[in-house]
């Protein structure tokens, strides 16, 4: 039992000793001694400020009492505390102020800043003033403005005497002129208090539903009658298809670009084939017919298996292949008869007579260029696809 009661009185001693230190350390904190009326300006960190700021900053706290009536005091000192102990210790300086002065607690004001220890570039700022000013010129937002845009910035850069200075300047200017304005303050205060905005509104909306019924009435392009007759090529298109419609008919280089063709779908492979006066040659490998889609990669891919050697067409063979383009062409042009032709200018020559130029034009260009029995000539079927052109 007297064990239990020795415990107990230990734990007792201890909260009381506990809240005592709180107690003391937040008095301390909150004590501001050595206040006298006449010195409006205390450095209590010893370095802050050197002795010609201080008399400069007790002249303009003179001067600033004189032209507003507000009786300012400052006080530095350093001390680690949060933005809102901050705001909590000012008020409890200007309540100071106010006691050891006698002055008017309507009109007086308190500065207070909290440096960091050990540090020159961390601080706390606090502004409070009486409620004259608080209920006129500088309310709490503005009180609240003149810490975060005149007193703290300077403070970052460890400048305490162009803080106070700052803080000083604004506070004076909202006491004389009130807050700042921004330019959209004025404007509400201004024209935009008159009837000119909801006219200009009103003008815009009618000139915006005018302009839509303009564009509502606006004439519209009419498709032409006649389907378009450009035959456009896409991924489908096999290369020598592709390549004989750009240039109007069929090409010689259509097997050798159907054989790319197939390469680039894996269908046949190209491999080193020796040498030949002095140069590198290829063979080409057969790999899979399935992957030979379309008339013309199938007829190029029976040629190539025609002069295949155990699937393999040599450099030699290969140059026949890509030589005789006579029965690759034959699957050309049956791909462009499909597709409706060559696309060619409108027949010009239509309801002319027989004797007209374009007749005897054609009539000339016949013979010139009449073809020998078994093969087509180039040019008479450009002229025969181009009638006159």
């Amino acid at each position: 039992m007297t064990r239990t009661r020795l415990v107990v009185a230990i734990v007792a001693l201890g909260v009381v000793l506990g809240l005592t230190g709180c107690s003391t350390s937040s008095s301390a904190d909150a004590r501001f001694d050595g206040l006298v009326a006449g010195e409006r300006v205390y450095d209590r960190t010893g370095f802050s400020l050197d002795g010609a700021e201080t008399d400069a900053l007790d002249r303009r706290l003179e001067s600033l009492r004189a032209e507003t009536g507000a009786d300012v005091v400052v006080y530095v000192r350093e001390l680690d505390a949060d933005p809102d102990e901050t705001l909590d210790q000012v008020e409890a300086l200007q309540q100071a102020w106010v006691a050891a002065t006698g002055v008017d607690q309507d009109v007086a004001a308190a500065i207070l800043i909290n440096r960091e220890p050990g540090t020159t570039d961390e601080a706390r700022a606090g502004i409070f003033v009486g409620s004259r000013f608080d209920d006129g010129n500088v309310p709490s937002n503005e009180q609240e403005a003149i810490v975060e845009d005149a007193l703290i910035p300077p403070l970052k850069d460890g400048d305490l005497a162009g803080s106070l200075n700052a803080g000083l300047d604004r506070l004076q200017s909202s006491i004389v002129n009130g807050p700042p304005v921004t330019a959209l303050d004025r404007f509400a205060d201004g024209p935009g208090s008159t009837w000119l905005p909801w006219t200009g509104l009103a003008v815009v909306l009618v000139g915006a539903v005018a302009a839509f019924s303009l564009y509502r009435r606006r004439p519209r392009p009419s498709l032409p009658p006649e389907s378009p007759t450009t035959h456009r090529p896409d991924h489908r298109t096999d290369p020598a298809v592709a390549t004989a419609l750009v240039h109007r008919s069929n090409q010689a280089s259509a097997t050798s670009a159907t054989v790319l063709a197939l390469a680039a779908d894996d269908a046949v492979a190209f491999e080193p084939d020796g040498k030949k006066h002095g140069k590198p040659t290829i063979r080409v490998r057969l790999l899979d017919e399935s992957k030979a889609r379309g008339e013309v990669p199938r007829a190029v891919w029976g040629r190539l298996a025609e002069h295949a050697v155990d699937g393999v067409v040599d450099h030699a063979a290969l140059t026949k292949v890509a030589s005789n383009t006579r029965s690759i062409g034959r699957v050309v042009e049956a791909e462009l008869d499909a597709r409706g032709g060559v696309p060619t200018e409108p027949d010009r020559c239509a309801g002319r007579s027989v004797d007209s130029p374009c007749s005897a034009a054609r009539s000339w260009w016949a013979r010139r260029w009449s073809p020998r029995p078994g093969h087509r000539s180039c040019w008479s079927r450009r002229f025969r696809a181009g009638c006159c052109s």
